[in-house]
């Protein structure tokens, strides 16, 4: 068994609050070797931020011997290949100037607690994050950072084994002289950002809230012609600014599905919100996310561009957690949208939530007496589901990081008492909550299905396609071959449907490697053909393209 993977395991009991300093054994050795443990002087001036300050203040480490690039930034952790220690400590109302001490008893941990540090150098670097409305902090303004600083811990003991190195002074001053400023929506001319006042869900979190999205023409549009829209999710993380990437891939390679570029409009939704991905779904922690897209956001792009009305005209096409998004879609609101492309969706069927069944498993992180693992590469576990959590607890307490699984309970679970997302297991334990799993069933696709196969079975057999590799990195495939079973037994997959549904298992592909050229290629005929089929396809007057990429040519 590899080191890092025995260091996930210690997760179920690290990520929780150090025994104080003065608790700790009385070390052996001379009297004279002082003990000293870490602890950091937080501060930052007032010409960098004039007014008090409240939010999750994280302390981010590379060791010295990590197997991580000189250049990488201790913030862009975590660095779930490598794991290496992360501390978090929540700050309400910080004044300028105001210093905030951090240390054992105050901090929490992963996958170590501070007093509990391997002897050695590391890189530490802090951030004070403020906002809160997204997964990934670069996305949002006004956080307070610090620079790297490079310092030498002492030993669990608090004692220093190497003489040669100088002492560090406790508590280290660590000042936060940054404001953080997110990239812009910058655009190539290829695409606009397109920003629509959500009243329906302003209403929810009682403040002004955007439905953002990147819109990205066809090539050669005709102002004349209306045309269909590919409605595409991104993954966790992703947001519309993914639109820049799209554009600029369709202008690096022009005759790539170059009949589909010229033939329709793509969207680029951001499902981001302060529980992170919202998977499109309504749900009590994210509001009525799926109701403000239908109700409030496609009628403000129709208005706006020439797209035609129409569910066959609507197609929606997602990798991983947009792929979960784009599947609840099509299944649920059928009379918006006419067909799916979903490739390694997050968990369809919770059974296999990821590997845990949740309605019958007691522990999330620790099964048949083994460690779960959440992520592998080339069949071998690097990482566990406990030391995922463990840092997501680090990053914000009580189900509130955003990350991702915190963000599946903040759509599938109810709100807790505390006004986060309950919890369907215990953080540090794994330990499931059978009564808040129960809840989790209108939520998990394969067991609707099952529950009305005459609803759903004929939407899946005719509009959803879904791929995902057998070596999935996530394990996601264990839900997929679940619910193509269940389609099986309602009798609604069988022989391939031509341009309808499916299910597909790949061989030997993993996360990343089934959401390839060939996929998109595919995607491409296919959505040509649907909405060539459904007669949505605009009129060409300029004799046809060439396709390079098959050598045929559009007749119309």
């Amino acid at each position: 068994m590899k080191l890092h993977w025995i260091v996930s395991a210690l997760a179920i009991t690290a990520a929780s609050h150090a025994m104080a300093q003065d608790d700790a054994p009385a070390p052996e050795g001379p009297a004279e070797r002082e003990r000293i443990f870490p602890s950091f002087d937080v501060w930052f001036p007032e010409e960098v931020f004039a007014e008090p300050v409240s939010g999750r203040l994280i302390i981010y480490m590379i060791s010295d011997d990590a197997p991580i690039g000189r250049g990488m930034s201790p913030v862009r952790g975590p660095f779930m290949d490598s794991a290496q220690p992360m501390f978090g400590v929540d700050v309400k109302d910080l004044k300028p100037g105001e210093h905030l001490i951090v240390n054992d008893a105050n901090s929490l941990g992963c996958p170590v607690t501070l007093n509990d540090l391997q002897e050695g150098g590391y890189r530490v670097q802090m951030l004070l994050d403020v906002q809160r409305n997204a997964s990934d902090w670069r996305e949002e303004t006004g956080h307070l950072m610090s620079g790297v600083h490079r310092v030498y811990f002492n030993g669990p003991d608090g004692i220093k084994d190497n003489p040669a190195v100088p002492d560090f002074e406790f508590p280290i001053d660590f000042r936060l002289g940054r404001v953080w400023q997110p990239s812009p929506e910058s655009t190539v001319g290829l695409f606009e950002y397109m920003h629509v006042k959500s009243e329906i869900l302003s209403e929810f979190w009682g403040h002004d809230f955007e439905l953002s999205v990147a819109v990205i023409p066809p090539v050669g549009l005709d102002n004349g012609k209306k045309y269909p829209a590919i409605y595409q999710v991104p993954g966790f993380g992703g947001t519309h600014k993914d639109g820049y990437r799209f554009a600029r891939m369709r202008s690096q390679n022009p005759g790539f599905n170059i009949v589909l570029n010229r033939s329709a409009y793509r969207i680029v939704i951001n499902p981001e919100g302060p529980n992170g991905h919202n998977l499109c779904a309504d749900s009590e922690n994210n509001g009525p996310v799926a109701r403000a897209i239908i109700e409030e956001l496609i009628p403000a792009l129709e208005a706006k561009y020439p797209l035609i009305a129409k569910p066959e005209a609507r197609v929606l096409e997602g990798h991983s957690s947009g792929a979960w998004s784009s599947i609840w879609l099509a299944m649920n609101y059928p009379d918006t949208f006419g067909g799916a492309w979903a490739s390694a969706p997050d968990p369809v069927d919770f059974r296999a939530f990821q590997i845990g069944n949740i309605y019958e498993d007691d522990n999330l992180y620790v099964r048949d007496d083994e460690v779960v693992p959440a992520f592998r590469r080339n069949g071998e576990p690097i990482y566990s589901v406990a030391l995922e959590n463990g840092y997501e607890e680090v990053m914000g307490p009580d189900n509130s990081s955003g990350q991702q699984w915190d963000s599946w309970q903040g759509v599938f679970g109810p709100r807790g008492a505390n006004g986060h997302p309950a919890a369907l297991y215990n953080a540090g334990t794994g330990v499931i909550d059978h009564d808040i799993a129960e809840k989790y069933r209108k939520y998990d696709i394969a067991y609707q299905l099952r529950e009305a196969p005459e609803k759903f079975g004929p939407i899946f057999k005719n509009n959803i396609r879904v791929r995902v590799g057998d070596m999935d990195s996530y394990y996601l495939n264990n839900a997929v071959e679940l619910l193509k079973a269940s389609l099986e037994d309602a009798g609604y997959l069988g022989a391939a449907q031509e341009w309808g549904g499916y299910v597909e298992i790949e061989p030997r592909l993993d996360h990343s490697t089934i959401n390839d050229f060939d996929w998109h290629a595919r995607m491409g005929e296919e959505m040509v053909a649907h909405f060539k089929k459904f007669e949505v396809m605009p009129t060409r007057t300029d004799g046809g393209d060439a396709d390079p990429g098959t050598g045929e040519t559009d007749p119309e």
